[in-house]
């Protein structure tokens, strides 16, 4: 009975080893100012993250974030170097975290900075990834850093105002239709004497313009294709038809003769 008692609590006091072990394993640790940011657009909105470690020797630190299309992200700095600086008495132009309430440890402030510019969207998450390296030395290697610890927070960014849809995005002047400068396996879906007069005046540029426009949106052809008016359609179509009549009158006649 004793021997089972003694093998439950080293199973128990095992258990909570492993579980106190990344506690224990713990090289670097963060704090964060806020994690949600009001940004309206062209304004610049800033996080402070405060980093410090518990590692008897020099880390180098790496900030990154995820790219954003709609936001501007600057990190200040992405990359430097911390050391462990523990003490009971904390002095100098520095900032500290307290550890135990004796024992306080040196930050090293990071400052991610977001500024909004066209938004497709009103709401965003930026992670941003701290990652601890480590310098050893290994043979036949040299100097190489391994990845000791990382950490990583998600900024959630609420951009207020009017989102622009991507179509909006298309500068219609560049729409405008200029032959000369298609490539040879390129043919337009128009021949440019059907679509394109010398205006007389501004007015009449901007109807041509428009007019362009309209029939290119509505022809929607592939590259590649010429594009056949309706007027010509019909006459072909009408066309068809003759030839299809004929050819149907000629292979009766041949049928009743060999008969």
């Amino acid at each position: 009975m004793q021997l089972v008692n003694m093998k439950a609590k080293f199973f128990v006091a095992g258990l909570v080893l492993i579980l106190l072990n990344p506690i224990f394993a713990s090289t670097i640790g963060a704090t964060i100012d806020k994690t949600y940011a009001e940004i309206n657009k062209g304004d610049v909105g800033k996080f402070k993250i405060s980093v410090f470690s518990l590692e008897n020797s020099t880390l180098d630190i790496e900030v990154s974030s995820t790219k954003v299309n709609d936001l501007q992200i600057d990190i200040v700095p992405k990359h430097f170097e911390i050391n462990s600086e523990i003490t009971s008495n904390p002095q100098g132009n520095y900032e500290w975290v307290i550890l135990d309430g004796d024992k306080y440890v040196r930050v090293y402030n990071v400052y991610v900075y977001i500024r909004p510019k066209e938004i497709t969207q009103n709401h965003y998450n930026v992670p941003v990834t701290i990652s601890a390296y480590k310098k050893s030395n290994q043979v036949n290697k040299g100097i190489v850093q391994n990845v000791i610890q990382s950490l990583q927070y998600t900024l959630h960014i609420y951009v207020p105002g009017e989102i622009v849809r991507e179509e909006e995005f298309v500068n219609l002047t560049n729409i405008y239709l200029n032959f000369s400068n298609y490539p040879a396996y390129q043919l337009p879906s128009v021949t440019p004497t059907n679509i394109y007069n010398p205006p007389s005046s501004k007015g009449q540029q901007k109807i041509n313009e428009e007019k362009v426009l309209k029939e290119e949106h509505e022809q929607q052809s592939p590259t590649g294709f010429f594009y056949l008016p309706e007027d010509k359609k019909d006459k072909n179509t009408s066309l068809g038809m003759i030839i299809i009549i004929i050819i149907v009158i000629f292979l009766l006649i041949v049928y009743l003769l060999r008969k």
